[in-house]
């Protein structure tokens, strides 16, 4: 029971079902050093290049092998989606009981694979910006082309975002007081309905 509580609590730190981990634990235990870093291999280049197609190997449990190949895959983009230490990812290896040369495989690979993994990840990945800082000004309005008086005040908001690809956006808009209001209110709203259940 503590091994698995140990290795729930690491994996849904990178978002890894626990069965996925013991899946690669117990197909990457039964390969030999070379085996393993071959079927690492395969896995990376299947994941980066779309025309590479791995084979199911011809003996052996072909199960096995499919749940440690989704298991690897998932371990490797939760990984590079996370921007994981190799701390992180090798505590999670630990945890799950591979050899310690397998573990020093799938790190090494990982590391070397994880730039353009991060990269093919932000292209094909479906993300909001993100906002990173807020300027705002009021002014009053005395008066415009079309009235005489006005008089009502005009909120100026900027809310600068970081785009999806890093890049750095600004958005302007103006609005009423009650506007504002309204905005706030939805905005705390959202928040609230994020929060986790107590």
């Amino acid at each position: 029971v503590g091994f698995k509580l140990i290795l729930l609590s690491m994996s849904t730190m990178l978002d890894i079902p626990t069965s996925a981990v013991e899946a690669l634990a117990k197909y990457g235990g039964d390969l030999g050093q070379e085996e393993f870093v071959q079927f690492l291999n395969n896995v990376f280049a299947d994941i980066s290049d779309r025309s590479h197609e791995t084979k199911t190997p011809s003996g052996g449990d072909v199960t096995a092998f499919k749940q440690a190949y989704a298991a690897t895959t998932s371990l490797i983009l939760e990984a590079a989606k996370h921007d994981a230490a190799k701390s992180d990812v090798n505590s999670v290896l630990e945890d799950a009981a591979l050899p310690d040369g397998h573990i020093t495989a799938f790190c090494k690979l990982l590391n070397e694979h994880k730039e353009s993994l991060r990269n093919t990840l932000a292209k094909t990945s479906f993300s909001l910006p993100q906002v990173i800082d807020l300027q705002w000004r009021l002014d009053y309005y005395v008066k415009s082309n079309a009235l005489e008086q006005v008089r009502s005040p005009v909120y100026f908001i900027t809310l600068q975002t970081r785009q999806p690809d890093g890049s750095i956006k600004d958005v302007s808009f103006t609005c009423s007081r009650q506007e504002l209001q309204d905005l706030v209110a939805k905005l705390k709203g959202a928040i609230n309905q994020a929060k986790p259940p107590e």
